[in-house]
């Protein structure tokens, strides 16, 4: 909602082929979230939790969720994304 009303914009319903994965409590992990270390989300995850790649953490998640971003907002940042899928998961404020 934060982006949305900051101008961005959702993409309202997401189809089968960009969550390739199930939903709910019995998976563990569904993807790789890629989360930028300068965030405060980079900064709060533990060590052992995440592997570096190419100046970004690779963080295991399990998300469910039928809508992503499209656009960030005026003053927003993507802090975290699943490049496998393309889709931006995290935002933060772009100080």
């Amino acid at each position: 909602m934060l982006n949305v009303w900051r101008g961005g914009a959702l993409v309202q319903h997401l189809t089968g082929g960009a969550v390739n994965h199930k939903a709910g409590r019995t998976v563990p992990v569904a993807h790789i979230v890629t989360v930028a270390p300068d965030s405060l989300l980079g900064e709060l995850v533990a060590e052992e939790e995440v592997t570096e790649r190419d100046g970004a953490l690779l963080l295991p998640v399990n998300s469910s969720h039928h809508q992503a971003i499209a656009t960030a907002g005026d003053g927003l940042r993507v802090s975290a994304h699943t490049p496998r899928m393309g889709l931006w998961k995290r935002l933060k404020h772009a100080r």
